[in-house]
C-alpha cells in the first residue's frame, strides 16, 4: 500500500565552505534507483566567496518507507571562469535515516584525498531540512447505518460492519485490505454506527478497486455470521447520501436479504490525518522489531538434506536463504544494528519451550542480519525441534513491551512493534495463537509471517488457510475480545525486504486514526 510513497521537500544550506574565491560551486544532488545513480537536481551557480550558502530551490522526494535503500548523494563542485566543472566534496544518506531523526540532519562533507582517501572537508556541513507543511494528507470521513438488520439465528441482534478494499477481479488472486471495522451496537436493528476516517490515498492507489462492506452478527460464544454484504466504488460512494448509496444487503450466495439494507449516512472528503512520514518525523516514532524462528519438527530433522532446518556448514538451507533475503533492511530500525531474535517450538534442556532466545550467550538481541544467521545455525545445534507450533509466547513478548509504550502519556506513539515469524506455517491448535493476536489489536503492533517451505515441507503441510485463518477480520478470543484492527500480513508473493515491510505504514496509520494520535 505504500508503493507511490509520500511526498517529502528537501531544504539545503552549507555552512563554513572552506574554499571562499571569485569562482562558483554548484550543488548537485543523485539519487540511487534500480537502473543506477541518477542526478536529480542541480543548482544556480552560487558565489563561493561565501562561507555559508542556502540552496533557494527545494528538493521534492518520494518517500517509501519499505524501500531497503533510499540513497541521496550530494556533491560540491566548482565551477572555474571557464564554466570548466571539478568535483570537490560530497556527502551522502538514506532519506530514511533523515526521516527518523525527526526531518533535520547535519552531515560532515568530505572531499576525496589521493594519499588518505575520503577526509572531512574542515568544519564544512550539510544541512538538510525536510518540509512537509505543504503537503496535504487527506483522508475521507464516512458514516453508516443499518435499517431492518436481522441477525439470522437465534443470537441476540448485535451487528457491526467491516469495510474493505478488494484489488484483483480473479478470486485466487484478490488482495482483500481491512480498511476499518466497526463497533458492536447491541440490540438495535435499525444501528448508526460512529463515522470513522479513511485515508484518501488507498483508494487512489488502486482505482480500480472496489470497496466491499460486510455486516456480521457478533455472537456470544460463537463464531459471528453474516447478516450481508455489498460492493461500491470509492467515486460512487463520494455522490454523497442519497438513494445513490443505499445498498440492499446480499448473503453469500448473492441472493438479496429482503428488506434489509445499509446505507451511507454521511461522507466528507476534505479531512487530514497524519501519514508515516509526519509521523515518523514530528513524533519521533521508532520501530522496534523483533524475530522469531519456527524449530518445530515440522521443518524436519537438521540432518536430512531436504529438511528446511537443514545444517551443513557450506550449504544455505531454507531458512537462512529467507532471512538472508529479508533481513539486510532490518537494521535501519536499530541505530545499534541489533535485532531482538528468539526462537520456539523446540526442547532445550529437555524441556519444551516456545520462547528462547535465539543468542546462545543467552541475549534477547544479536547482532545485525549476520548476527541472526550464525545465532540461528548454532542454536539448530542445541536444541532438539519438537511440536506444536505456537505462536502465541513470541506475540506476547511483544504485547508485553508495546503495553508498557503506550503509558507514556506525553507520546504514545514513542515506539510501534513489528513481529517477523519465520515459519512452515504448520499451525493446527489456533486458538491460543488468536487470542494473542487479537489482545495485539489494540496495541502498536504488526505481524508478519514469513512462510518458509519446499516440496517436501509445503507451507501449513499443504493447507494455506491454516495461516490465511489468521488474517479473518472476525477473530475473536476465546473470552468474546474482538479483532480491532488488521495487523497480520503473510508474504505470499516473492520473497523481498520490501514485502515484509509494505503494510506496516499502513498499520501504523490506522492506529493512529482509532487512538487519536
Amino acid at each position: 500500500m505504500n508503493a507511490t510513497g509520500e511526498t517529502v521537500h528537501l531544504e539545503l544550506s552549507i555552512s563554513n565552505y572552506p574554499y571562499p574565491s571569485n569562482d562558483h560551486v554548484r550543488l548537485h544532488a543523485y539519487s540511487f534507483e534500480h537502473v543506477g545513480e541518477v542526478e536529480v537536481y542541480q543548482s544556480e551557480l552560487i558565489p563561493s566567496n561565501l562561507v555559508g550558502f542556502t540552496c533557494r530551490k527545494r528538493l521534492t522526494y518520494s518517500y517509501r518507507f519499505a524501500s531497503v535503500h533510499q540513497i541521496i548523494r550530494f556533491v560540491i563542485s566548482y565551477v572555474d571562469q571557464n564554466g570548466g566543472t571539478f568535483a570537490l566534496a560530497e556527502a551522502k544518506i538514506d532519506l530514511h535515516d533523515i526521516i527518523v531523526q525527526g526531518g533535520t540532519v547535519h552531515l560532515p562533507v568530505t572531499h576525496s584525498d589521493p594519499q588518505k582517501g575520503y577526509e572531512p572537508l574542515g568544519n564544512c556541513v550539510l544541512t538538510i531540512k525536510t518540509d512537509i507543511s505543504d503537503v496535504r494528507r487527506r483522508a475521507t470521513v464516512f458514516m453508516f447505518g443499518g435499517n431492518s438488520l436481522s441477525s439470522l439465528s437465534n443470537h441476540v441482534i448485535a451487528p457491526y460492519f467491516i469495510m474493505i478494499l478488494v484489488e484483483g477481479s480473479e478470486h485466487d488472486q484478490q488482495r482483500k485490505i481491512l480498511l476499518y471495522r466497526s463497533e458492536t451496537i447491541q440490540n438495535e436493528h435499525n444501528p448508526r454506527w460512529k463515522e470513522f476516517a479513511v485515508p484518501t490515498k488507498y483508494f487512489e492507489i488502486y482505482p480500480t478497486a472496489y470497496v466491499e462492506i460486510q455486516c456480521y452478527n457478533y455472537n456470544v460464544n460463537a463464531p459471528d455470521t453474516l447478516i450481508g454484504c455489498f460492493s461500491t466504488k470509492y467515486g460512487q460512494l463520494l455522490h454523497g447520501v442519497g438513494t445513490i448509496n443505499k445498498y440492499l444487503l446480499t448473503n453469500e450466495d448473492r441472493m438479496k436479504k429482503d428488506n434489509m439494507d445499509m446505507e451511507l449516512t454521511k461522507i466528507e472528503a476534505n479531512h487530514t490525518f497524519n501519514d508515516i512520514t509526519n509521523i515518523l518525523t514530528s513524533r519521533r516514532t521508532q520501530l522496534f522489531m523483533t524475530v522469531a524462528i519456527d524449530f518445530t519438527a515440522n521443518n524436519g530433522s537438521p540432518n536430512v538434506p531436504n529438511a528446511l532446518h537443514y545444517l551443513h556448514p557450506h550449504i544455505s538451507n531454507a531458512y537462512t536463504q529467507a532471512m538472508s533475503t529479508v533481513a539486510q533492511g532490518f537494521h535501519r530500525f536499530d541505530k545499534r544494528n541489533r535485532l531482538s531474535a528468539f526462537g520456539f517450538g523446540a526442547k532445550r534442556d529437555n524441556k519444551l519451550q516456545q520462547k528462547f532466545p535465539l543468542n546462545v550467550n543467552g541475549s534477547q538481541y544479536v547482532e545485525g542480519s549476520h548476527g541472526l544467521i550464525d545465532n540461528y545455525r548454532k542454536m539448530l545445534m542445541n536444541v532438539l525441534p519438537f511440536a506444536p507450533t505456537d505462536y502465541s509466547e513470541v506475540i506476547y513478548h511483544v504485547l508485553t513491551l508495546a503495553k508498557a509504550s503506550t503509558r507514556n502519556r506525553t507520546n504514545p506513539l514513542e515506539f510501534y512493534f513489528l513481529l517477523v515469524i519465520f515459519t512452515n506455517g504448520n499451525l493446527n491448535d489456533d486458538q491460543a495463537t488468536v487470542n494473542a493476536l487479537v489482545e495485539s489489536s489494540y496495541l502498536p503492533i504488526s505481524v508478519v509471517f514469513v512462510p518458509v517451505y519446499n516440496q517436501t515441507h509445503p507451507m501449513c503441510g499443504g493447507d494455506r488457510m491454516r495461516l490465511r485463518r489468521l488474517l479473518s477480520p472476525t477473530l475473536k478470543t476465546k473470552g468474546g475480545m474482538s479483532m480491532k484492527r488488521q495487523i497480520v500480513s503473510i508474504i505470499d508473493e516473492q520473497l523481498t525486504p520490501e514485502a515484509v515491510l509494505a503494510d506496516v505504514p499502513r498499520h501504523i496509520e490506522q492506529w493512529t486514526l482509532l487512538n487519536n494520535c
